[in-house]
């Protein structure tokens, strides 16, 4: 169930950072633009399957890891199909978190910098009349 090389996602996986198109690694961080996870962390990541079913399913398998999975009993086939989709989209659970935290942060900042305008043309108007 190897996927296929994606494209590098428009920020930094490690530190959020956003990335310029076409950039083998960020400048804040030095990090590569796109490391694949293996398809047992995404699910661990996903909370999809325990580290303890993973390591046993590395221990049976003959087969592809999903298959393994699925007969051992520790997901569905659906979520290995849905995670195999995040793989090669590059995006967990975890890297949209950090994507929605970058933008939360910049919507709080440019309400705060509203606000304190509006509380300094108050204050300006309150003693200049």
């Amino acid at each position: 169930m190897d996927a296929p090389e994606a494209p590098a996602p428009d920020f930094c996986l490690n530190c959020g950072e956003p990335l310029p198109e076409g950039t083998a690694s960020c400048a804040r961080c030095g990090r590569k633009a796109f490391q694949q996870k293996f398809l047992g962390e995404l699910l661990i990541d996903e909370g999809l399957v325990s580290r303890e079913k993973l390591e046993e399913a590395l221990r049976l398998q003959k087969r592809k890891l999903g298959e393994v999975l699925v007969d051992i009993g520790a997901c569905q086939s659906g979520d290995i199909d849905r995670v195999i989709r995040l793989q090669r989209r590059g995006r967990t659970r975890a890297q949209r978190y950090v994507r929605y935290f970058k933008i939360a942060s910049a919507l709080l900042v440019a309400s705060i910098a509203a606000l304190v305008a509006c509380l300094a043309y108050v204050f300006t108007s309150a003693y200049t009349h």
